[in-house]
């Protein structure tokens, strides 16, 4: 069986397209072949931990209480890597096809709340709204530029190694946002949107799994 999905975003064939710039400007389409099997083999293994955790009196009593914390650690503990599942994140976010890596305290308030765990884009989409509903951007003509600021300082290691070192002769040759994409930013926004995620963006959320 065939899985068809679209990610709809505006495009600007004359600009330079780059891998950051693909989460926001292509319209794409992707055909993939799903083995079910397998699908139901991996949920099975998350299944099994929802089953284990929701089962676990000392886990269930921290919850309800909302000793989120604790819970978190005790699961750890009790849980990571041990026989005979042999249970471990990186597993468990293959089980759910999460596309980034994760943490004990999102599996728990997912089993027990129903918090969704969000991908990486999502994630990101996310950050910026709040940073655009936080920071006075009314006066800024090009949002979309300084969206791709935005997501290319989260996402690439090198691009805020650029930023942070102000080495910015490097953006001539990097591949993933460079000069022009830079010079498309509002001066404020050069140095204020760094500061606000080293302040209050947990940039660990969007390792690569």
């Amino acid at each position: 069986m065939i899985c068809q999905w679209w990610t709809i975003i505006p495009s600007n064939q004359n600009e330079k397209v780059t891998s950051t710039k693909k989460m926001i400007e292509f319209i794409s389409f992707h055909e993939q072949q799903v083995d079910f099997s397998g699908m139901k083999v991996d949920r099975m293994f998350f299944q099994q931990f929802e089953e284990k955790v929701k089962t676990d009196d000392e886990i269930k009593q921290l919850m309800e209480a909302g000793d989120v914390e604790v819970a978190t650690a005790r699961a750890k503990e009790k849980y990571d890597n041990k026989p005979e599942e042999y249970f471990d994140l990186e597993k468990l976010r293959k089980s759910l096809k999460i596309d980034r890596k994760i943490g004990w305290r999102e599996l728990l308030e997912l089993i027990y709340f129903g918090n969704q765990i969000k991908g990486k884009d999502d994630l990101l989409s996310d950050e910026f709204e709040k940073f655009i509903s936080t920071n006075n951007v009314f006066n800024i003509d090009d949002l979309q530029g300084l969206r791709y600021f935005f997501y290319a300082y989260i996402t690439d290691p090198s691009v805020r190694n650029i930023i942070d070192q102000k080495d910015y002769t490097e953006l001539y040759h990097n591949p993933s946002f460079n000069v022009e994409d830079f010079n498309r930013v509002d001066d404020e926004m050069k140095s204020k949107l760094p500061y606000y995620i080293k302040t209050y963006v947990p940039l660990n959320k969007f390792l690569s799994a």
